[in-house]
């Protein structure tokens, strides 16, 4: 790698990346790689000719993965639906029992676990987002309640 703010060029998968870095000392003499003080930004060319930039310091994850999403759209938007999903896999996972098939209906109940595990998992990073603390331990209680509750049945 090169010093100063000088382009260099690589090729992942068969894209060329352009990674700018930024070398040599910060205006308070530090060194930029010892106290990370300037992040280093990607510029990928995809194989369609579009440009994608990607900051390391999100470490390309964004939204509720990563906890910036509102609580409220993560519990109700995403949560209904997860509902729903595992409401009907308890349906099935029943009637596959009844009928005769035991292990579908206990691959049916790990489906279940995994999907509700899921969204309690986006919900617990994005429960700091409120706009009343009070309810970020509310919530949590109720994600674990939840997990424990699917869990036992």
């Amino acid at each position: 790698m090169l010093c100063g703010n000088v382009a260099v060029d690589f090729e992942v998968r068969g894209c060329p990346i352009i990674k700018r870095a930024a070398c040599g000392l910060l205006p308070d003499g530090r060194n930029p790689r010892i106290a990370r003080a300037v992040p280093f930004v990607h510029i990928m060319r995809a194989p369609d000719s579009r440009l994608i930039k990607q900051t390391m310091d999100e470490k390309n994850i964004s939204g509720a993965r990563a906890g910036g999403e509102k609580l409220w759209r993560v519990w109700w938007l995403w949560g209904i639906p997860a509902g729903w999903t595992v409401s009907g896999l308890i349906i099935f996972a029943e009637i596959a029992r009844v009928a005769g098939f035991a292990g579908c209906g206990d691959l049916l109940d790990v489906v279940r676990l995994l999907v509700y595990f899921a969204w309690a998992r986006l919900a617990w990073r994005c429960s700091h987002n409120v706009e009343d603390s009070r309810w970020t331990p509310v919530s949590r209680f109720a994600l674990g309640a939840g997990l424990v509750s699917m869990a036992m049945f």
